[in-house]
């Protein structure tokens, strides 16, 4: 039996009952809509004919039904669908008041699906009524933590939570900073520049020995037989034995048996171009004796689960097979090891130093790296281009010309990452798939450097500190979505003024627990070509920015926006500011002081706040501002704006604003600021201290009976001014 869980319900809306809930009709718009509803199952469907004054009619669902669920995207002025999982709310299901519904119409074209059907038959076009949060929140009732989810309304509005600070970012495992007051302190060490054949591993403050150096013969792995063994300074002519080594390890590995070992004395020993290994283990004597060369221009291998151990290897191209290097030292003339499609590499403890590329990886190759060490190339440091990866404890130094690592297509899942002095830390393109844990990047080496250049690709990063660079720390262009979370940017100063995280078209962003001091232009801005989303959540921003006449913090020109826990410290010129975007706004926990604005909001974004604080600011804590011909929905709810040089709310343009349980206090000039064609309603709040507490445009169409419920007016020289 095949059962999906979308409905399409009536002609003008939705009446019945789900869970024992009455689901009340919506009023008719003007022309004939369709409620799109998504629950967990369903047997029947009603339809209502708008021109007839009769019974629901209800429709048996075959069980064989199959369509497309929904989650909804919910701007107040369209209520749009758009494809995804159903999403039920965690919380018990509220019901859709009629009053939350208006007579507006959008417009979605939806295919569906019955199973009994050889071609899927398209749905006709669908109007749609509107749902309105602000006729749920102004009813008293509560939006849902990410309204755009899914469409219900908390009713009745529980008292509003004490204000919450952002929480701090978690500690990474390996150190990189510790939080002390409530500020993250860097305790990553420096790199230090290790001697030749020696390496430093991630999180450890001195280098070590890349292996160890054994004096005479090398041990072979336990359980590995037969042992053949191999001198550079032998007489010709020996049997494989620790009396009479064979001189070429050619020789040795054409006399090996397949899952036996091959011991190397310290010496240059010379291979032939392309190498067959048949499930046989190389060991030398340590990585700086024993050292492999070859007569082409790279070392090609087929090897079938074999192993290089202790050794220094030349150019390298594997091939095909499974292939294990441990405690080897690579060299790169072109690029130092190179996997194919279908090859396996495994590498533990490797370094490479000096050279052009370090490690690439073609589609369809799978490497596992552990310990790796890649510093002083001329070009990337580790080049994915398909396949899958996985690694531990990585460090690349010095690469001022090239990428530490970059990733093309490719998935890869990269833990205790260290990135130092490089022109591009980490670029990602193509549909490339990361995730990242544990990283530091710092000292980029090109004034245009970016810490993360991601276009069309999906990147998931944990305990991250981003610090001392000269250029943003996110860049993520078209189609990328970031999941970014425990993240610290401290001290980086461009050169250039740009952003420290900027996203581009159909680019999403969800950030949580974060530190971010800087010096940038702005910390987060979107394209104005339809970013998709933005959310940041328990995020902490000290701004201190070096253009005061430009900067803004988060700066919102397409796209919807949550902000939850965040706040805003310092800021030149706007906190946020938030462009002519159609998507929703909100605003949970929002905590400024200093700057010169709050928070600016162009014409055509409808807002919902809660617990919105706004203080010191130099000229406006709430401005509302621009020239749009529909009027606007504002909603705030328990929202604070204390200390402005200036207004404390201004209201400029034609909106339609709830103010509730609020504080308006100690601003210069005019604590509430309207305009004309504005309208304001304020209920259970105090204005006090201000020049003026509240002034209108004579032109606005507020009257005094609409004005307010339950607000007190203290200290002001002037409560009421039109």
């Amino acid at each position: 039996m095949k059962r999906r869980v979308l409905l399409l319900v009536g002609v003008v809306g939705l009446a019945g009952c789900v869970d024992g809930v009455a689901i009340p009709r919506p009023p008719a718009p003007t022309e004939a809509g369709t409620v799109v509803v998504a629950f967990e199952s369903l047997d029947a469907l009603w339809v209502i004919d708008p021109h007839a004054d009769e019974e629901l009619t209800p429709i048996a669902v075959p069980p064989e039904l199959e369509a497309n669920a929904y989650a909804f995207a919910l701007p107040p002025s369209a209520l749009q669908v758009v494809p995804g999982l159903v999403q039920r709310p965690a919380a018990p299901l509220r019901l859709l008041p009629a009053t939350m519904w208006s007579a507006s119409a959008g417009v979605v074209d939806r295919v569906l699906t019955w199973s009994a059907d050889p071609v899927p038959r398209p749905a006709p076009r669908l109007p749609l009524p509107a749902f309105e949060w602000s006729r749920c929140l102004g009813g008293g009732g509560c939006a849902p933590p990410r309204p755009w989810d899914y469409p219900y309304c908390n009713s009745p509005c529980p008292e509003p939570p004490a204000p919450s600070p952002p929480a701090a970012p978690t500690e990474p495992e390996g150190g990189a900073w510790e939080m002390r007051d409530g500020e993250p302190i860097v305790t990553a060490k420096p790199d230090v520049p290790c001697e030749p054949h020696a390496m430093q591993s991630f999180g450890e403050p001195h280098c070590a020995s890349v292996s160890d150096c054994a004096e005479d013969w090398p041990a072979a792995p336990p359980g590995v037989l037969p042992v053949v063994h191999v001198d550079a300074g032998a007489a010709p002519g020996g049997d494989g034995s620790a009396e009479r080594p064979y001189r070429d390890p050619a020789d040795a590995l054409a006399m090996a048996r397949p899952a036996g070992a091959v011991l190397l004395r310290a010496g240059t020993y010379a291979l032939p171009a392309h190498l067959t290994l048949e499930a046989q283990t190389v060991v030398g004597a340590c990585s700086e004796r024993s050292i492999l060369q070859t007569s082409g221009d790279a070392l090609i291998i087929d090897a079938s689960q074999a192993s290089l151990r202790d050794l220094t290897l030349p150019p390298t191209h594997l091939q095909s097979g499974a292939l294990t290097v441990a405690r080897v030292e690579g060299t790169a003339l072109d690029r130092a090891l190179e996997v194919d499609a279908g090859a396996r590499l495994t590498a533990e403890r490797l370094l490479i130093r000096g050279g052009a590329e370090g490690i690439v990886v073609h589609a369809g190759a799978e490497v596992t790296l552990e310990d790796v060490a890649l510093e002083d190339l001329t070009g990337d440091g580790l080049r994915l281009l398909g396949g899958a990866t996985a690694g531990a404890r990585i460090v690349i130094r010095r690469l001022p010309a090239s990428a530490a690592l970059r990733v093309s297509g490719a998935q890869a899942t990269l833990q205790s990452l260290d990135v130092a002095d490089t022109a591009a830390p980490v670029v990602l393109s193509d549909g490339a798939e990361v995730r990242l844990d544990d990283v530091v990047l710092t000292r980029t080496t090109r004034d245009t450097g970016v810490g993360f250049l991601a276009t069309d690709s999906e990147l998931t990063l944990s305990r991250a500190l981003l610090y001392n660079l000269r250029g943003q720390s996110f860049d993520l262009r078209e189609g990328t979505t970031a999941s970014i979370q425990d993240l610290v940017v401290l001290d980086n100063v461009p050169v250039h003024h740009r952003e420290t995280i900027e996203l581009g078209r159909a680019c999403r962003l969800d950030l949580k627990r974060a530190f971010i001091r800087e010096d940038h232009e702005g910390v987060v801005r979107t394209s104005d070509e339809d970013t998709r989303a933005v959310a940041l959540t328990d995020v902490r921003i000290q701004a201190r920015h070096v253009a005061p006449e430009v900067s803004t913090v988060v700066l919102i020109e397409s796209g919807s926006l949550l902000m939850r826990r965040v706040r805003l410290e310092g800021g030149a010129s706007d906190s946020v500011d938030v462009r002519e975007t159609p998507q929703p706004v909100v605003l949970e926990d929002l905590d400024l002081e200093g700057g010169k604005i709050g928070v600016t909001v162009d014409p055509g974004v409808d807002v919902t706040g809660s617990r919105v604080r706004a203080r010191g600011q130099l000229q406006d804590g709430l401005l509302f501002t621009g020239f749009g011909e529909v009027a606007d929905t504002l909603q705030l709810l328990d929202a604070e704006v204390s200390g402005s040089q200036g207004n404390g709310i201004n209201i400029n343009r034609p909106a339609a604003m709830t103010l509730e349980r609020f504080r308006v206090s100690g601003c210069a000039s005019t604590g509430i600021l309207v305009g004309p064609r504005s309208s304001i309603a304020l209920r259970r709040g105090e204005i006090g201290g201000n020049k003026v507490g509240v002034a209108l445009d004579p032109a606005g169409y507020t009257t005094d009976e609409d004005l307010v419920e339950e607000v007190r007016f203290v200290d002001n020289e002037t409560n009421l001014t039109r």
